[in-house]
């Protein structure tokens, strides 16, 4: 639970949460009271005792350790409010496991924009030459986590919780996850003298929708000229690593208008699956039919915007699963 929660007053009367804009529009009476749960989400909590509340618009109310709420002035508490209380909101969520559950969070990564990879080709004489590989490195990042409880029991929930690959959230941006590895050793010694973890992360890069559904998602076909057509909005500002399952049968072509290419399968019995990420193609029967496929794949991938494709043989469904990303 959050040690300090800050109330001011709206209108010269009844308290309102600062930190949670979501709240402003609650219709607010004198008998009702905001508290804060778990350190996160609000919850109304009866409080008869702020009845005939008159104060000037320049007070506020806070509440310590959950407790009861008094007055103090609202220069003074403004001015603190900007870091301290936010990092105590601060907190990360790994393999599903909310960092909350074992402590508070000292500061999170402001950004987390990953390099990438360019090749250098030098010559003996003139400049060297620039390859741009729009390859991404992945990322080190580091948070510290101050401990709630340094118990042997505890540190032994820490250290299973902390290790291998899994999504990472943070609290900033709960709604987009990174694929992350934590594999990095941790010192008992300094756990228990310091009461705190220096947790390391290598990020991989991008980041996807942490709402997104894996199910696939139909796409409406229009007829077009010799062809049918489809548009498929993508949200993201990184090209998608889609997944397409197209149903049909015989040679089907696939065009591309914003990559100018098309992509040709032969042969269909029934659908087949295309997988960018994979960087395979596959039949109803789930074997890999990339001897069967012509073009570039990857010219399927869904860019910012509307994409517009043009699908040509006997196609009588596709549907697809975004996979949006995120620089």
């Amino acid at each position: 639970m959050a040690d300090t929660v800050v109330w001011s007053i709206r209108d010269g009367d009844y308290p309102f949460l600062d930190e949670f804009p979501i709240l402003y529009d609650v219709e607010y009476t004198s008998d009702v009271l905001w508290q804060i749960s778990d350190g996160s989400y609000p919850y109304k909590k009866s409080f008869p005792q702020m009845t005939g509340i008159t104060d000037a618009s320049d007070n506020m109310w806070i509440i310590e350790d959950g407790g009861y709420p008094y007055k103090r002035s609202f220069p003074e508490m403004y001015k603190i409010e900007d870091d301290s209380k936010k990092s105590l909101r601060s907190f990360f969520i790994f393999k599903d496991i909310d960092s909350s559950e074992f402590g508070t969070i000292e500061i999170l990564p402001l950004c987390l924009k990953h390099e990438e990879k360019t090749n250098f080709i030098n010559f003996i004489t003139g400049s060297p030459l620039v390859q741009e590989t729009s390859v991404l490195r992945s990322k080190v990042i580091t948070v510290t986590l101050n401990l709630n409880d340094t118990s042997p029991a505890n540190i032994d929930r820490i250290i299973s919780w902390l290790i291998g690959t899994g999504k990472l959230i943070f609290s900033r941006d709960p709604d987009r996850y990174y694929i992350a590895s934590c594999n990095a050793a941790l010192t008992g010694q300094r756990i228990l003298s310091l009461g705190k973890v220096v947790v390391q992360f290598d990020v991989m890069p991008y980041k996807y929708d942490n709402n997104e559904s894996d199910a696939f998602e139909a796409v409406r076909l229009v007829e077009a000229v010799a062809s049918q057509g489809c548009e498929i909005q993508y949200e993201g500002n990184a090209p998608s690593e889609s997944v397409y399952k197209i149903t049909g049968t015989g040679d089907i072509q696939v065009y591309s208008v914003q990559a100018g290419d098309h992509v040709e399968i032969r042969g269909l019995t029934e659908y087949c699956i295309i997988d960018l990420k994979k960087r395979k193609v596959y039949d109803e029967n789930n074997e890999v039919i990339l001897d069967r496929t012509y073009g570039n794949i990857f010219d399927l991938a869904l860019k910012p915007g509307v994409n517009i494709f043009l699908i040509s043989g006997d196609v009588t469904a596709l549907s697809i699963k975004r996979r949006t990303r995120w620089y």
